[in-house]
């Protein structure tokens, strides 16, 4: 899944987001200001509040985000983020694969999927 649409067919707005699939990534993570048309819900209780990136900074968790969209090949997808100071969304391999799909990383030229 490299680019995400919110679904508009339900009349509701739609933004096209290229979400970077993180193997090293813990949360996933959407960059403070991304897409205000969906609002901001609190963090939950338990819920971290502060991330190390992969250059060792720490980021501080706003809220979350839930958004339902579409694969560039159709597929209609979920994904609950964390919106919080990063530079690009990013979705974890482990969040991926706990949920029972299958994550290839191959060839640029076709050979990167995730299979549900």
């Amino acid at each position: 899944m490299n680019t995400f649409e919110q679904s508009g067919s339900s009349g509701r707005p739609q933004e096209k987001l290229e979400i970077v699939i993180d193997s090293g990534a813990s949360a996933c993570a959407l960059p403070a200001g991304w897409c205000d048309h969906v609002p901001t819900l609190p963090l939950r209780a338990g819920e971290p509040t502060t991330y190390r990136t992969a250059n060792g900074g720490i980021v501080t968790a706003i809220g979350r985000k839930s958004l339902c969209g579409e694969t560039t090949t159709g597929a209609t997808v979920g994904l609950n983020f964390v919106e919080m100071d990063v530079h690009r969304p990013l979705a974890p391999v482990s969040h991926m694969v706990r949920k029972g799909n299958i994550v290839v990383f191959g060839d640029p030229k076709g050979g990167r999927y995730v299979k549900n």
